[in-house]
């Protein structure tokens, strides 16, 4: 519904009055122009679409998140071992 609220305030801004959708109530049409209209309403937005925009990072992040396992050959003091790690690897 945010993309579609979105779209008629772009026509707004093009047509006026003119793109109001035949079905919404005009008493409805009316508050969200008023809502427009109102400069603080432009920062509420933008920052409702970074909260989005910074969501959807978060969970692609979450989704190319690799784990493999890391075996390194280690010598000390004249005594060989293998030491295991587990490493992480984020792509975004």
């Amino acid at each position: 519904m945010t993309d579609q609220v979105s779209r008629w305030k772009g026509n707004w801004k093009e047509k006026g009055d003119e793109a109001k959708p035949k079905w919404i109530d005009p008493d409805v049409w009316k508050g969200l122009v008023l809502f427009w209209q109102d400069p603080k309403s432009e920062k509420r937005v933008t920052t409702a679409e970074m909260l989005g925009i910074m969501i959807r990072m978060a969970k692609a992040s979450i989704n190319t998140v690799q784990a493999r396992p890391h075996t390194k050959l280690v010598q000390e003091n004249g005594v060989r071992r293998l030491e295991k790690k587990l490493l992480i690897s984020l792509s975004c």
